[in-house]
């Protein structure tokens, strides 16, 4: 009888700044420690790789397009993906939730024109993915090592580590302002 009160209820709480930094820090923090290590070595070691993060918008058509993992966020699993012999080392990896969705996902290339001629696919494809959807997007280039973010529809290219964890850090902070989804409560008076 009461489960839509309980619901409203839950959703209410679970909006709550407060809540959400108690609830997700200790996970999200493990998650970016691994990220940045496993980053760290596959640009030391000059490894390709595309890290994508669903935020807000769903990035479901994108992991349907490559191998279901559903793994916990681990530096070995990471690097051991995109190890130049791996099957799964093409594409991107979609990191969704406290997940590794998936691998070998094929993302969009933006046609953006400013962008570097210079620059491969990886980049455009995080630029696409970041131009499409609010994902947050980490590259490591083959060729030179750097680091790159994609955010927005903007690329950022060499950051060091420690803005790399900064920008992750930033990206799913829980003060962070999001576009605005509507609430359950919302769709039901935009109906009536």
């Amino acid at each position: 009888i009461f489960a839509p009160e309980i619901r409203q209820a839950l959703f209410l709480v679970g909006r709550n700044p407060i809540v959400r930094r108690f609830v997700q820090t200790a996970p999200r923090q493990k998650i970016t420690a691994e990220v940045v290590a496993a980053v760290d070595e596959m640009s030391r070691q000059r490894m390709g790789s595309l890290i994508a993060f669903a935020r807000s918008t769903g990035l479901r058509n994108y992991i349907e397009s490559g191998t279901r993992i559903q793994a916990d966020v681990e530096r070995d699993l990471l690097v051991s993906i995109f190890w130049h012999n791996s099957p799964l080392h093409d594409g991107a990896v979609i990191v969704q939730g406290q997940k590794i969705e998936a691998a070998r996902c094929i993302l969009p290339v933006s046609d953006a024109r400013e962008l570097d001629p210079h620059l491969g696919l990886r980049h455009r494809a995080a630029v696409g993915l970041s131009e499409r959807t609010d994902a947050f997007v980490i590259v490591t280039s083959e060729e030179t090592g750097h680091i790159s973010v994609a955010e927005g529809g903007k690329l950022d290219v060499d950051l060091s580590l420690g803005e790399v964890e900064a920008r992750l850090n930033d990206a799913f902070s829980p003060d962070r302002a999001r576009p605005a989804t509507p609430a359950p409560e919302d769709e039901t008076e935009a109906t009536a």
